[in-house]
Protein backbone atom coordinates (compact mmCIF):
# COMPACT_ATOMS: atom_id res chain seq x y z
CA UNK A 1 0.00 0.00 0.00
CA UNK A 2 1.65 3.29 -0.62
CA UNK A 3 2.62 5.69 2.16
CA UNK A 4 -0.17 8.04 1.25
CA UNK A 5 -2.69 6.35 1.09
CA UNK A 6 -2.02 4.87 4.53
CA UNK A 7 -1.69 8.43 5.77
CA UNK A 8 -5.50 9.17 4.62
CA UNK A 9 -6.37 5.95 6.02
CA UNK A 10 -4.71 6.75 9.51
CA UNK A 11 -6.24 10.59 9.46
CA UNK A 12 -7.67 11.73 12.79
CA UNK A 13 -9.87 14.47 11.08
CA UNK A 14 -11.45 11.89 8.80
CA UNK A 15 -12.73 9.35 11.15
CA UNK A 16 -14.13 12.23 13.18
CA UNK A 17 -15.91 13.58 9.80
CA UNK A 18 -17.19 9.46 9.67
CA UNK A 19 -18.48 9.24 13.78
CA UNK A 20 -20.26 13.25 12.48
CA UNK A 21 -21.59 11.62 9.24
CA UNK A 22 -23.01 8.74 11.45
CA UNK A 23 -24.52 10.75 13.46
CA UNK A 24 -26.24 13.10 10.66
CA UNK A 25 -27.68 9.66 8.99
CA UNK A 26 -29.14 9.31 12.51
CA UNK A 27 -30.71 12.64 12.71
CA UNK A 28 -31.57 12.42 8.99
CA UNK A 29 -33.94 9.36 9.99
CA UNK A 30 -35.34 11.46 13.07
CA UNK A 31 -35.92 14.63 10.95
CA UNK A 32 -37.78 12.50 8.18
CA UNK A 33 -40.38 11.41 10.45
CA UNK A 34 -40.82 14.86 12.34
CA UNK A 35 -41.24 15.61 8.48
CA UNK A 36 -43.88 13.29 7.52
CA UNK A 37 -45.60 13.91 10.83
CA UNK A 38 -45.62 17.40 10.04
CA UNK A 39 -46.97 17.05 6.91
CA UNK A 40 -49.83 14.56 7.97
CA UNK A 41 -50.89 16.76 10.82
CA UNK A 42 -51.11 20.01 8.07
CA UNK A 43 -53.19 18.17 5.95
CA UNK A 44 -55.24 17.08 9.46
CA UNK A 45 -55.22 20.91 9.97
CA UNK A 46 -56.02 22.50 6.27
CA UNK A 47 -59.34 19.79 6.72
CA UNK A 48 -60.89 20.75 9.88
CA UNK A 49 -59.59 24.81 10.08
CA UNK A 50 -59.32 26.01 6.54
CA UNK A 51 -56.23 26.95 6.56
CA UNK A 52 -52.41 25.75 8.42
CA UNK A 53 -51.39 25.71 11.80
CA UNK A 54 -48.85 28.65 11.62
CA UNK A 55 -46.29 26.92 14.39
CA UNK A 56 -46.10 23.77 12.17
CA UNK A 57 -45.39 25.87 9.72
CA UNK A 58 -42.20 27.31 10.95
CA UNK A 59 -41.29 23.83 12.10
CA UNK A 60 -41.64 22.25 8.99
CA UNK A 61 -39.32 25.13 7.61
CA UNK A 62 -36.63 24.73 9.96
CA UNK A 63 -36.77 21.15 9.49
CA UNK A 64 -36.51 21.28 6.20
CA UNK A 65 -33.74 24.20 6.75
CA UNK A 66 -31.99 20.83 8.92
CA UNK A 67 -31.94 18.29 6.84
CA UNK A 68 -30.37 20.41 3.75
CA UNK A 69 -27.38 21.21 6.20
CA UNK A 70 -27.56 17.45 7.19
CA UNK A 71 -27.19 16.22 3.38
CA UNK A 72 -24.86 19.28 2.57
CA UNK A 73 -22.06 17.86 5.78
CA UNK A 74 -22.86 14.09 4.66
CA UNK A 75 -22.04 14.62 1.24
CA UNK A 76 -19.02 16.53 1.93
CA UNK A 77 -20.46 19.88 0.01
CA UNK A 78 -20.28 21.64 3.60
CA UNK A 79 -17.84 21.86 6.19
CA UNK A 80 -19.88 23.03 8.25
CA UNK A 81 -21.57 20.68 11.22
CA UNK A 82 -25.06 20.99 11.47
CA UNK A 83 -27.28 21.17 14.68
CA UNK A 84 -25.76 20.38 17.14
CA UNK A 85 -22.21 21.48 16.35
CA UNK A 86 -23.78 24.38 14.74
CA UNK A 87 -26.52 26.80 15.58
CA UNK A 88 -30.50 25.30 14.42
CA UNK A 89 -31.39 26.66 11.23
CA UNK A 90 -34.30 29.18 12.36
CA UNK A 91 -36.06 31.12 9.46
CA UNK A 92 -39.33 32.32 9.39
CA UNK A 93 -41.05 30.85 6.67
CA UNK A 94 -42.97 33.02 3.80
CA UNK A 95 -46.56 33.40 2.56
CA UNK A 96 -48.40 30.32 1.93
CA UNK A 97 -52.10 30.23 -0.23
CA UNK A 98 -53.14 27.82 2.48
CA UNK A 99 -53.13 29.81 5.23
CA UNK A 100 -55.91 31.47 6.95
CA UNK A 101 -57.68 34.86 5.98
CA UNK A 102 -57.54 37.34 9.26
CA UNK A 103 -60.26 39.75 9.35
CA UNK A 104 -58.23 43.44 9.69
CA UNK A 105 -59.00 44.77 12.97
Amino acid sequence: MPENDRTRIGDRRLWERVLYMLFCAIAYGIAEFVVALTAIVQVVCVLFTGGINERLHRLGRNVSGYIFELLQFATFNSERGPFPFSDWPDETPGESPWQRATADP
